[in-house]
């Protein structure tokens, strides 16, 4: 079990699920981007991306930072997340809505 806690503890670890998510919501953005029926969730991906990019630029430069929420590492990466979910309840919002409008 310590030896799970480490490997999730490890910054390259935390790194490529940061880079995983960059890539994938960064293609979806652009994939939005093309098709114009698609433009809807741009708002929302934006925000991902942004919080994406965010936490990235965290992980590479500033990862000696605490995680602690009383200090501005801390602040820093509770802001992140706090956008992170506007944008993917924004996306599951626009998601439903368009797929009411496909079947009603």
């Amino acid at each position: 079990m310590n030896a799970l806690l480490n490997a999730f503890l490890d910054r390259r670890v935390a790194l490529g699920i940061v880079l995983t998510g960059v890539t994938f919501f960064g293609a979806f953005t652009v994939h939005s981007l093309i098709h114009p029926q698609k433009r809807i969730y741009i708002p929302s991906l934006l925000l991902i991306d942004f919080s994406m990019l965010n936490s990235l630029v965290r992980n590479l430069f500033f990862a000696h930072l605490s995680p602690h929420p009383a200090t501005p590492g801390g602040i820093w990466r509770l802001t992140s997340g706090a956008v992170l979910i506007v944008g993917f309840v924004l996306f599951e919002r626009t998601w439903r809505r368009e797929r009411k409008q496909q079947k009603g």
